[in-house]
């Protein structure tokens, strides 16, 4: 929508500017006009096309570093975001890819990096999946860091918005991994192993399988540890 109305806007502009030329030069009114209605849209639609062709350049480099994620080569996927982000323009497509920087991050284990970028990126108002994708990833960073009240509160209350992505890809077995993290949380061991169990069987790729078997680990401990209090 904001591209949209900028190019609107750039249209008006262009036809104050062209209407100050044609009084200036004196040239007929009639004959103005008609190479006005002529140019102006082309003008416009190679405007449109020259961005929507741009945003395309950027998400065919962004889909050739996804590999590196399921290579297990977070930090290079991060470093490749990071020389996409120096040469972008535009605040929508940069925005995108600090998100997507962001995830990397993330999986690098730079916890804190990931987590202050995720919460500048509130600012930009994402709709739809990429605002549930933003919560999730700073969800698993609240519960990484070691900040369970925020991560709990901000995962109860972002329910509605991640129910889309549960049958997604990716998305799914991050989202299997923050319901388990969650349950834990809530001290609600048993729970949380079952969740455990269940995400292993149906999320077999080996860097979500790292990530559980570090759940794992996490949850024998606490168990090994004996009865907690109930959660407050």
């Amino acid at each position: 929508m904001k591209r949209i109305l900028k190019t609107i806007a750039l249209g008006v502009v262009l036809g104050l500017v062209l209407l100050m030329i044609q009084r200036g030069l004196g040239i007929d009114e009639d004959a103005f006009l008609r190479g006005y209605w002529i140019a102006a849209p082309v003008l416009l639609i190679g405007v449109v096309l020259f961005n929507v062709l741009y945003n395309l350049r950027y998400q065919r480099k962004v889909r050739a570093l996804v590999p590196l994620l399921q290579e297990g080569k977070a930090e290079e996927f991060a470093a490749g975001m990071e020389r996409l982000l120096q040469t972008a323009r535009g605040k929508g497509l940069r925005s995108l890819l600090q998100l997507n920087l962001a995830a990397g991050q993330l999986e690098a284990g730079q916890t804190a990096r990931a987590v202050r970028l995720l919460e500048e990126l509130a600012a930009c108002r994402f709709r739809g999946s990429a605002e549930a994708v933003r919560r999730l990833n700073l969800c698993l960073g609240y519960f990484r860091g070691g900040q369970c009240g925020q991560a709990l509160a901000l995962y109860r209350e972002s329910q509605p918005m991640f129910r889309p992505l549960r049958e997604r890809g990716d998305s799914g077995a991050s989202l299997a991994e923050l319901d388990v993290l969650a349950a834990a949380a809530d001290r609600q061991y048993g729970q949380a192993e079952a969740l455990l169990r269940a995400a292993q069987t149906r999320w077999t790729g080996p860097r979500f399988q790292e990530d559980f078997r570090r759940i794992g680990d996490f949850l024998a401990e606490k168990k090994a540890e004996g009865p907690q209090p109930p959660a407050s």
